[in-house]
């Protein structure tokens, strides 16, 4: 069972639970917190709520596997190159301390040997590393072999960048649409998508305003980026 509660302005405004069955199938569900702050309802489908100046959008069931779907493993959050570092200002390793709790059912190798995302301001990570490892966390869900995104592009931080299949690609979008135009975040579509308030937003659910540190350290990568690096 997975939990991801929502906090606004120091308030409890929605609570998503994620169950998985004896059967292997997943159900997404989301609860409602009440003005009091003392208990939360289970909703039956979608909604809108005004919550002090926001509009905040509560998903029906249907709509957690628009993401959250089998090519992405379902559970997105909570896999072994998210979970590989500290949370917060706690030093632990996340993963360590799941094995010594017991909730591994195989011995852990050196966490210095798995793959680790970095965070958007590591100081040890490269500018692409910390670019790509924002772009897997929100875009590689979809966006993946066999995956519900449109195109082919590929993602995920394990996908080599000459590999993605974004680099100078023709887009979908229109005539000239460039995914990825090295040096040129304005004319790069996955910027543009990044930046768009309409029906071309992404990621397409859940999202409604621009996020200015994801979109910055993504524009900052495609700028610096000088050419394509050879196919693989």
């Amino acid at each position: 069972v997975l939990f991801k509660s929502f906090i606004l302005d120091g308030r409890l405004v929605e609570t998503r639970v994620f169950f998985r069955y004896a059967s292997g199938t997943w159900g997404g569900y989301s609860y409602e917190w009440n003005d009091a702050q003392t208990d939360a309802t289970l909703l039956e489908g979608s909604k809108q709520k005004t919550v002090g100046t926001t509009t905040w959008s509560f998903p029906a069931r249907r709509d957690c596997f628009r993401c959250h779907n089998a090519n992405a493993a379902f559970t997105i959050g909570p896999e072994l190159a998210q979970l590989n570092g500290p949370i917060g200002t706690r030093p632990e390793n996340q993963l360590e301390t799941l094995s010594a709790a017991g909730y591994l059912d195989a011995p852990l190798p050196p966490v210095t040997s798995l793959q680790r995302l970095p965070r958007y301001d590591d100081p040890a990570a490269s500018l692409e590393d910390r670019a790509r490892s924002y772009l897997h966390g929100n875009c590689a869900h979809c966006h993946r072999p066999g995956g519900p995104g449109y195109g082919t592009a590929d993602f995920r931080f394990s996908t080599p960048f000459a590999a993605m299949g974004i680099c100078n690609a023709e887009s979908h979008t229109g005539p000239n649409a460039v995914v990825f135009a090295p040096g040129s975040s304005a004319t790069s579509v996955i910027s543009q998508r990044m930046h768009a308030l309409d029906y071309k937003r992404m990621p397409a659910l859940g999202t409604a305003i621009v996020d200015p540190i994801g979109t910055d350290l993504v524009d900052r990568w495609i700028n610096a980026t000088t050419a394509c690096p050879p196919p693989p």
